[in-house]
Order: C-alpha cells, then sequence, then structure tokens
C-alpha cells in the first residue's frame, strides 16, 4: 500500500478545490443590475456568484418557466411525467414485438410496472364511471 505524501495531499487538495471552483457560476447583468445569462466561465464583465444566490435561483426559476410570484417551476416535473409514461409505452411495445420478456426485466421493474398497470386500470375505471350519462 502506497502512503500518501504531504504532495499527494496538496495536489488533491487543489484538485477538489479547482472542482469546487468550477461550480461557482459566473452571471452577466444589466444595467439593472438582473442577471441577463449564466455562464460556465468568465466572460467580459460578469461575475462569479455563490450557486445559492438569491438573484441566480430567480433567475434559474424563470428560466425554467416558473411563475411570477417565485412558485417553483413545475415544467421539469411535467417532463418527467411525460417521459415515464412514454418509456412505459416503450417497454409494453417491445414485450408485444417479444423483442424482451417481461420475466428478463429486473424484479423491481417489473413491480413498478404492474403498480402502474393497476392504477391506470383503476384510473380508467374511475373515469368511465364519472363520464357514464346514466349516473348523471
Amino acid at each position: 500500500m502506497r502512503h500518501k505524501t504531504g504532495k499527494h495531499l496538496q495536489a488533491v487538495a487543489k484538485l477538489n478545490a479547482n472542482r469546487e471552483r468550477r461550480c461557482m457560476p459566473f452571471v452577466s447583468r444589466d444595467r439593472d443590475g438582473s442577471i441577463t445569462a449564466v455562464h460556465e466561465k468568465r466572460f467580459p464583465r460578469s461575475q462569479e456568484v455563490p450557486r445559492d444566490d438569491p438573484d441566480l435561483r430567480a433567475f434559474l426559476l424563470q428560466q425554467l418557466g416558473a411563475a411570477e410570484d417565485g412558485e417553483s417551476p413545475d415544467a421539469m416535473a411535467q417532463s418527467d411525467r411525460e417521459m415515464s409514461r412514454v418509456i412505459e409505452d416503450l417497454v409494453d411495445l417491445m414485450i408485444a414485438k417479444r423483442l424482451i420478456s417481461f420475466a428478463e426485466l429486473p424484479r423491481p421493474a417489473q413491480q413498478k410496472l404492474l403498480r402502474r398497470r393497476e392504477l391506470r386500470g383503476h384510473v380508467a375505471w374511475l373515469n368511465s364511471i364519472v363520464a357514464d350519462e346514466k349516473l348523471i
């Protein structure tokens, strides 16, 4: 086993400091001081800000489609739901075309797919009750 020298530890510390430093974003601001862009590297007239800077957070929320009143953006969550459905449909299609076997999937994936099918069936049943004109 190699012993770490002081020089080696200094190099590792410097590398870790550089990694942290790269994580600090640079921002460009307009004349009013509002952030107009975020950069990974320094640009002319850009300034480095901490990742938890309130102005940076507000700018990023706005860029993600957040409401003016500061609510959290729902765009990413909506995209996740949509992609989840796409992947679920893709797995079903691949099984139907016999490209993969349901039994080949890892057990946790099988359980999740079965639970989704169960929930979807229940939601469809509830929708059919509400849509039934005889009940209205």
